[in-house]
């Protein structure tokens, strides 16, 4: 990976989570127009690109298993984190601020883990590197669970400077573990049992930020969040 591509993960949380130190309440709206977008996008990316790539490139047996196995995993993730990842808020207790920062960071490391050896996979595949989708894909949902966490801690009524070092903390972990597989080396087969987990992860966070995208019980959707859910299959598609 190149210097941009970490200062890119890393700048995405930041500023997410700044975002929240400022918003105001009648600029929620926006910022679930931009979740809904998100979402929209991952799903987008995961069915037109990354799915197709696991099994055109033949280099894993039986890719849906682990397709899955990363879709289960998340829902795992999500009994700590409780669903900030696809930029859900809810309030609680300052108690319960380390399961979810643990939930998160494993999620956050986890999708790390095949960034590195991503553009290999994709020159294996298609014989050059293009653009690395996966990281965009990860971009893409961070700033709105950055935005989520700090929101949450802020809520918690904890102190700035905590909450600051906790935003640190998070926007670290991807760069991190993209950081680490690239010094460990993980073997092809490895990067694509991880590229398969990360893909049905991205499932569970789309699907989920689309669910809550209806408006209450009537399974609606407003125009705003309609066009931002389209704008998010279009960009999709159109990653090369």
């Amino acid at each position: 990976m190149e210097l941009w591509e970490y200062g890119l993960l890393l700048g995405a949380a930041l500023l997410g989570g700044g975002i929240a130190f400022f918003i105001q309440r009648k600029q929620i709206r926006l910022i679930q127009c931009l979740i809904s977008f998100s979402g929209a996008y991952l799903l987008g990316l995961a069915i037109s690109h990354l799915i197709p790539d696991l099994y055109a490139s033949g280099g894993l047996q039986n890719p849906g298993l682990w397709v899955l196995g990363g879709f289960s995993l998340q829902l795992l993730l999500e009994t700590l984190s409780k669903g900030i990842e696809h930029g859900h808020i809810h309030h609680f207790h300052r108690a319960k601020v380390w399961p979810i920062m643990l939930g998160l960071i494993l999620h956050a490391f986890l999708e790390g883990l095949p960034l590195s050896g991503y553009e290999h996979l994709e020159h294996h595949l298609k014989g050059n590197s293009g653009m690395n989708t996966l990281l965009f894909g990860i971009v893409m949902h961070k700033a709105p669970a950055a935005f989520a966490l700090t929101s949450l801690l802020l809520f918690a009524g904890l102190p700035k400077a905590r909450v600051l070092l906790l935003l640190g903390l998070f926007s670290l972990s991807t760069p991190f573990a993209a950081f680490f597989s690239g010094v460990v080396g993980i073997p092809l087969q490895g990067l694509y049992v991880l590229l398969a987990m990360v893909t049905g992860s991205f499932l569970h966070l789309s699907t989920s930020i689309l669910f809550e995208s209806s408006e209450g019980k009537t399974h609606s959707v407003s125009w705003e969040k309609f066009l931002a859910i389209v704008l998010g299959f279009a960009g999709a598609l159109l990653s090369a």
